[in-house]
């Protein structure tokens, strides 16, 4: 269950802009820093069940200047004790084009399902090689991991996008390519805990009939700001509706347009 929130909640908030082969086209004009922490809590209705936090450093990978995000998940009280998760995830992705260089899946859920996967990117001969039985897989042109999609989306992310607009992305999850289509909606405000938030929604088509009840079942909110920060996650799964919001950040290179009254 927390392994599905933090996956589509990062795989939702792609690029609206892959239509271009040169790879010059892609220097981000990064709206995020070293030093960013976002922090979720989500569950059913008032009870919390899960805690998610987003991590951002400035490292080296082969000599290279990247940044490194950590995402965690883990459950809390009392779906801790009825079933346990603590899934981590890391990238370490180009400080320019956002692309990833090595990345790593790590699962824990429950008291048998254990999965560890290390993913090393060769764009240019568009290969991933993989730590699961030193796997090899064909990747398409510009391919993320799921923390490395996440950021890439908030620097590309226009004002002047179309509602309707849809668009197909490529990551590689869990040892395969998975294309996912995301459309724009609109704007609402959506109410968090520490103020009001005008923001971009989003809406995945996701598989109907597996976890969710349609393919329209979950929608997604980006603040409408220089951040361009995921706010809420909300969704309709076949045992009940699932919400997660942001509840803490710090360290953001744009502020949050935060409205208190």
């Amino acid at each position: 269950m927390i392994r599905t929130v933090l996956i589509i909640t990062i795989l939702g908030f792609i690029s609206f802009a892959f239509s271009q082969d040169n790879e010059s086209v892609y220097k981000n004009d990064n709206v995020f820093v070293q030093g960013e922490y976002l922090k979720y809590e989500a569950g059913y209705g008032w009870i919390v069940g899960a805690i998610a936090e987003i991590t951002l450093e400035n490292k080296k990978y082969k000599g290279k200047d990247v940044y490194y995000a950590n995402g965690s998940a883990q459950t809390v009280g009392l779906a801790d004790a009825i079933y346990e998760v603590y899934d981590v995830y890391e990238s370490y992705f180009d400080v320019h084009t956002g692309l990833p260089f090595y990345a790593v899946e790590n699962k824990s859920e429950g008291p048998r399902y254990r999965y560890y996967n290390e993913l090393k990117f060769l764009h240019e001969q568009n290969l991933v090689k993989t730590s699961k039985k030193g796997k090899v897989d064909t990747i398409p042109h510009r391919t993320f991991d799921i923390l490395s999609a996440l950021f890439q989306l908030r620097n590309t992310v226009k004002n002047d996008i179309k509602i309707g607009q849809q668009v197909k992305l490529h990551t590689y999850f869990n040892g395969e390519n998975w294309d996912l289509i995301v459309r724009f909606l609109g704007y609402e405000t959506v109410k968090l805990d520490f103020g009001k938030v005008e923001c971009f929604k989003f809406m995945p088509v996701v598989q109907e009939g597996h976890v969710f009840k349609n393919e329209d079942a979950l929608s997604i909110w980006v603040s409408r700001d220089g951040a361009k920060v995921p706010v809420k996650i909300e969704f309709d799964l076949m045992v009940g509706s699932f919400k997660a919001q942001l509840v803490e950040y710090k360290g953001l290179k744009y502020p949050i347009n935060v409205e208190t009254n």
